[in-house]
Formats: structure tokens, C-alpha cells, sequence
């Protein structure tokens, strides 16, 4: 117990009856020193008088109160004032009790007994609530960490999910070199429309690389028709229809998500908005949403590509007939909305085929990989 009175008899009477009650005292005849020798003393009730010369009882408690290292030791008030407004200071002040002198000691004993509990009971509570406090902040940085690793790994998954991917395409487009980066430039058309659409950052993500998949289905169509230099005659054309299927078989009952929008775009790119496409006949809105994307996207590209059977159109020429349907098999293919999206990135999009056709080849996995 800390006693602060300007009294030396009050101080001897308030030591007698603590230690008789079973307490350590220490004495401060000033107030002074009271906030220091409180911060180094470790002390369980300070007892102070409210009158004293210099600090009143009144600063030393606003001081106590104002710290919060300090706060928490209980103030008794030990005065001969009577007055109500002094009590209420005192309590407004930060004091927890009152004993008024002459001191009753069993009074005192009793008051002091029951304000030391309390603080044992909140010393407990802080120091149950510090080791609460700890293991949180150790279990926490242990989450961190795990979390950490698990997005290491997921990435790490990630990037030979998309290298797998990649490499599967480049299966399809090595037997075929006139295409060149066709399915690159395809995935950036995409996403570019996917975006100007208004479609989510990852959900265009999403069609960036699964886009490139629309064409895995020509790895089953025979070399004689996926390379023969000119048109293909009726039959021809129907197993070239077919690659479409081919390519949502190959691709069918994946979990990821990638490879099930790949699986869409794969089987219904051919699709024309008029109903007139392959190979299910769909219309308007029936037809996938991605697979809608990379229709426009594919012919544009193709246009702009020589091909065994064809020339190379220029960039105008590609968005005419896009556009304005002027050749037969264009025409009613696309959904009006997408057209103009792609229309209004026109620009854009030259600038993509011709970022490529100067690279000259196929960039290499990681360039891809970190193009997003």
C-alpha cells in the first residue's frame, strides 16, 4: 500500500492498521513524487489525503486516471472533508472510495480489502487477456504463413495449369504453321471485347486463356483437309465442322473453370447468331456468351491471315465484312452488341495482329504466362 499525507501522525496511524491488516506500506508525505514512486513501486490501492500543499489529492488521481498504465490502481481517499462537492470531485477525479478521519480501521480494512480484490481480478482478466493476445498474434502470423504457402502453391499451380494449356494449343496450331499465333491473338481480341462489355477483371481473365482452346478439335481433322491448298468440297467441309466437337469432347468433364469455358468456346464458336452455324444450330442468346466473343474474334483473325485457300485481307477489308456481312458466310453471324464492341477496338486490335506478325513466331510460353 502507498499512504500520501502531509500529516506524520495520519501517515503512523494509516501504517499501523495496514500492516496490522496484513499489508506492505510505504509513506509519502508529498504528492510530489506520487506518480513516479506509483509507476515504480508496483502497488495494489494508494490511500491519499485530498488536502495536501503543492499537488492536491485531486491532481494526483486525474494524473493517475490519465495514464493507462496507471489507471487501474484503486484510489482511496482518506480526508476530513464532509462536504458533498468534495466527495464528488474526488469521484469525478478518479477515486474509487472514501474514508473520512478519524479513520475506523475495520472500516478501512474492509473498503481496502474488497478495492484490492477487484484489481486482482482485472489483473488477472489483463493478464488472461495478454496470453489470449499472444497466441492470437502467434496463430495469427501462423495463418499468414500457411496462406502465404497456399497462394505459393496455388500459383505455382496455376502457372503449369496455364503452361499445360498453352502447350495443348501449340499441339493443335504446330500442324498448321500459316496460322502462326493465331490462338495468342485470339486470346487478347477476347478479353479486350470481353472488357469493353463489361464483363468482371477475372471473368475476362478466364476467357484470355481458355479462347485459345476454341480450335483444339483440328488436332483430329486429317492433314489432306486441315492443309489443302484451296476450297473444300462439300465433304471436306463437313469433317472440318467437325473439329468443333472434337474439341468440346477433348475438353469435357473438367472441374476447372478454364477448361469448362474452353469446352463452351471450343464447341459453339462456329454458332451464328441467325441460327445458320455449327454444329448445333443455336441462336441468339442459346449460344454462349464467350463462345459469341471468340466467333468475331476468330474470323477477324483469319481474315487478316493467308490461308491455303485464301489471301490475306487487309484491316479494313476484315471489319467490312464483319461489319457490313459482305460475304455470304458472314452475314447474320455475329451478335450485334459484340460487333460493336469489337468494332470500337478496332484499332486495338490491328495493333495486337500486328505486334505479332512482327514478332515473327509464336512467343514463348512465359511471355504468354505474364501477359495477362
Amino acid at each position: 500500500m502507498l499512504v500520501v499525507d502531509d500529516d506524520p501522525g495520519t501517515c503512523e496511524m494509516l501504517r499501523e492498521i495496514l500492516e496490522d491488516g496484513g499489508y506492505e506500506v510505504e509513506t509519502l508525505m508529498s504528492g510530489s513524487t506520487v506518480i513516479e514512486a506509483v509507476r515504480d513501486g508496483g502497488f495494489d490501492a494508494v490511500l491519499l489525503d485530498l488536502m495536501m500543499p503543492g499537488r492536491s489529492g485531486i491532481d494526483i488521481c486525474r494524473e493517475l486516471q490519465g495514464d493507462a498504465s496507471l489507471a487501474r490502481v484503486p484510489v482511496i481517499v482518506v480526508t476530513a472533508l464532509l462536504e458533498r462537492s468534495a466527495r464528488i470531485e474526488g469521484l469525478r477525479a478518479g477515486a474509487l472510495d472514501f474514508v473520512t478521519k478519524p479513520v475506523d480501521s475495520v472500516e478501512l480494512l474492509c473498503r481496502l480489502r474488497n478495492l484490492v480484490r477487484l484489481k486482482q481480478m482485472q489483473d488477472v482478466v489483463l493478464r488472461e487477456k495478454g496470453v489470449l493476445e499472444q497466441r492470437v498474434r502467434v496463430r495469427t502470423v501462423e495463418l499468414q504463413n500457411a496462406l502465404s504457402e497456399l497462394e505459393s502453391a496455388y500459383g505455382r499451380l496455376r502457372a503449369m495449369t496455364l503452361e499445360s494449356i498453352y502447350r495443348l494449343t501449340y499441339a493443335a496450331e504446330y500442324r498448321d504453321e500459316s496460322t502462326g499465333a493465331h490462338t495468342q491473338r485470339i486470346a487478347h481480341y477476347a478479353r479486350l471485347t470481353a472488357k469493353e462489355l463489361g464483363w468482371p477483371q477475372d471473368e475476362a481473365e478466364l476467357l484470355f486463356y481458355a479462347s485459345p482452346m476454341h480450335d483444339i478439335g483440328k488436332i483430329g481433322i486429317p492433314d489432306s483437309i486441315l492443309l489443302k491448298p484451296g476450297l473444300l468440297t462439300e465433304d471436306e467441309f463437313t469433317v472440318m465442322r467437325t473439329h468443333s466437337e472434337i474439341g468440346a469432347s477433348l475438353l469435357e468433364g473438367s472441374e476447372s473453370p478454364v477448361i469448362k469455358m474452353a469446352e463452351r468456346v471450343a464447341r459453339s464458336h462456329h454458332e451464328a447468331w441467325d441460327g445458320t452455324g455449327y454444329p448445333d444450330r443455336l441462336r441468339g442468346e442459346d449460344i454462349p456468351y464467350e463462345a459469341r466473343i471468340v466467333a468475331i474474334a476468330d474470323v477477324y483473325d483469319a481474315l487478316r491471315t493467308v490461308r491455303p485457300y485464301k489471301r490475306a485481307y487487309s484491316h479494313q477489308d476484315a471489319l467490312r465484312v464483319i461489319s457490313d456481312g459482305e460475304e455470304r458466310v458472314h452475314k447474320g453471324k455475329f451478335e450485334p452488341e459484340v460487333s460493336e464492341a469489337f468494332l470500337d477496338l478496332a484499332q486495338r486490335m490491328a495493333e495486337i495482329y500486328d505486334e505479332f506478325r512482327q514478332a515473327g513466331q509464336r512467343p514463348p510460353v512465359a511471355w504468354w504466362l505474364s501477359s495477362h
